[in-house]
């Protein structure tokens, strides 16, 4: 994904409640749910549930990668994902 998008993505997750964000899609990992080249809206959420596409910021990566959440559990006191 590209550079304009991660920082657009950084600043909504800075800003909740700061609406969405359109980006585009690069890879085909996602396939068939999402495309290479394909938009996709991302708007941060309180609560995330099994099955949902969460876009991160990766510094390994250096910028955006999107996953579907596979589960939400409880360890050690923490919600993890």
């Amino acid at each position: 994904m590209h550079r304009e998008h991660a920082i657009a993505v950084r600043n909504m997750i800075r800003e909740p409640g700061s609406g969405r964000v359109s980006i585009a899609i690069s890879g085909d990992c996602m396939a068939p749910h999402l495309s290479d080249g394909q938009r996709a809206s991302v708007q941060p959420l309180r609560w995330y549930c099994p099955g949902d596409v969460l876009v991160f910021f990766s510094p390994r990566h250096n910028g955006l990668i999107a996953h579907r959440l596979i589960g939400v559990f409880l360890r050690n006191g923490r919600w993890r994902l």
